[in-house]
């Protein structure tokens, strides 16, 4: 015979100050880099061997891991897009 399946009834959770929690999966453990090497983020942290960037602790202001910086990629004194005059208004 098949069992008969009972229904739940809704649960209506109110909110005070005795249920209130973070919501599930929100809350995680802080990861600790540079901790041996059977964390799995031991030697280089986590950075990589080579680059500037796994050398130091953050990337300078305008780095782009190697390509050339866009203050670097346009003139210093002013200039205009060339299709922009080629464009009607």
């Amino acid at each position: 015979m098949a069992e008969k399946k009972k229904k739940k009834k809704a649960e209506h959770n109110t909110v005070s100050l005795s249920n209130l929690g973070p919501a599930k999966g929100s809350r995680h453990r802080k990861v600790r880099v540079g901790r041996g090497i059977g964390s799995k983020l031991g030697r280089t942290s986590g950075a990589g061997t080579r680059a500037e960037i796994a050398s130091r602790l953050f990337a300078p202001p305008g780095f782009e891991g190697g390509q050339m910086p866009l203050h670097r990629r346009i003139p210093k004194r002013g200039f205009t897009i060339r299709l922009a005059s080629a464009i009607p208004s």
